[in-house]
């Protein structure tokens, strides 16, 4: 059994879903004719609607709408095909939208007039009347709360990079037990909170600390002195916390000609006070030279800030 069957096997397999008149909705991930013979079959009953990729065994090649060429149809378009596998009657939908969309049901689909935003010869927008298969909607209404937990994640997704795919992974679902949470909390207590009003409240209340209220949207243009990686922009907030004094590391600037003939340009550079090599970075509060590449923990500008018995032994030297 596949990766994309085996899920919807495993969580249709409880009995109590069986034969009840459910509508099992499917991205194009999970789409499929496997998956729609399974569902559809004894004893699970169920009806299927769900988005299908082009290259999917069984689809009809011949039928899809194309994207691009000649051969591309107009906004409204719909071609739908009526198929058999293995005794489970299906329908293959071809809609176009602003784009081909291709769609699997176990019912038939009818048209129905919807409104677009189109734009006129003009440049400007106007609503345009167009057809729609009925089994758009029905996919629409039955993956609703999907497609709005995606777009809740997408807002304040954790941007941290690394290497190792754990931190991925956790951050991920600690980020869906937080959006789940907030959904929780408005349906108990019927409250107005925002997502983000709840994330703060949720990371002040882990942190134990206050947030510093900031002016949403000032931008501070910076020095030269910023870490790698970092956008030459950053919010007021970053500004005010270097104010109140964390520590950040800074590139210490260039005073020397730039590059000759004779040879390169040569840097500023410094001595790093924990593994003494030489650095071009020192710390913006310390003012002591400190390296900052490598990993996290082997990095000199953390194990100096964090690690209080290893600072007081390169202070003492």
């Amino acid at each position: 059994m596949s990766a994309t069957v085996y899920p919807v096997y495993i969580l249709t397999l409880h009995a109590d879903y069986h034969g009840q008149g459910h509508l099992l909705a499917l991205d194009n991930w999970y789409t499929g004719m496997h998956v729609v013979k399974i569902v559809k079959s004894s004893p699970r009953l169920m009806d299927v609607v769900g988005t299908i990729k082009a290259n999917r065994e069984g689809i009809p090649k011949s039928k899809l709408f194309p994207k691009t060429g000649s051969n591309k149809k107009e906004r409204g378009a719909i071609k739908c095909y009526r198929n058999i596998i293995d005794g489970v009657e299906y329908y293959f939908t071809c809609w176009m939208d602003s784009k081909p969309v291709h769609l699997i049901s176990t019912f038939p689909p009818s048209k129905t007039p919807v409104f677009r935003n189109s734009k006129d010869n003009t440049g400007q927008y106007v609503q345009l009347q167009v057809d729609r298969p009925t089994n758009i909607e029905n996919y629409n209404r039955s993956m609703g709360g999907t497609d709005l937990f995606d777009q809740f994640g997408s807002y304040y997704k954790t941007m941290f990079r690394s290497l190792h795919w754990q931190h991925r992974i956790y951050s991920h679902f600690l980020q869906a037990s937080a959006i789940n949470a907030h959904i929780l909390h408005r349906s108990v207590t019927n409250s107005e909170n925002t997502l983000r009003d709840f994330m703060e409240k949720l990371i002040k209340q882990w942190s134990g600390t206050n947030i510093p209220e900031f002016e949403e949207g000032v931008e501070l243009e910076l020095d030269d002195g910023i870490a790698p990686g970092r956008k030459r922009k950053a919010l007021i907030a970053d500004y005010e916390g270097r104010q109140k004094g964390f520590h950040y590391p800074i590139k210490i600037p260039n005073t020397l000609p730039p590059k000759t003939k004779n040879g390169p340009r040569v840097y500023n550079r410094v001595r790093c006070r924990v593994c003494q090599n030489s650095t071009t970075y020192k710390c913006g509060i310390c003012k002591i030279g400190l390296c900052i590449g490598g990993e996290k923990l082997d990095n000199c500008f953390y194990k100096f800030h964090t690690c209080r018995d290893f600072r007081l032994k390169v202070d003492s030297d």
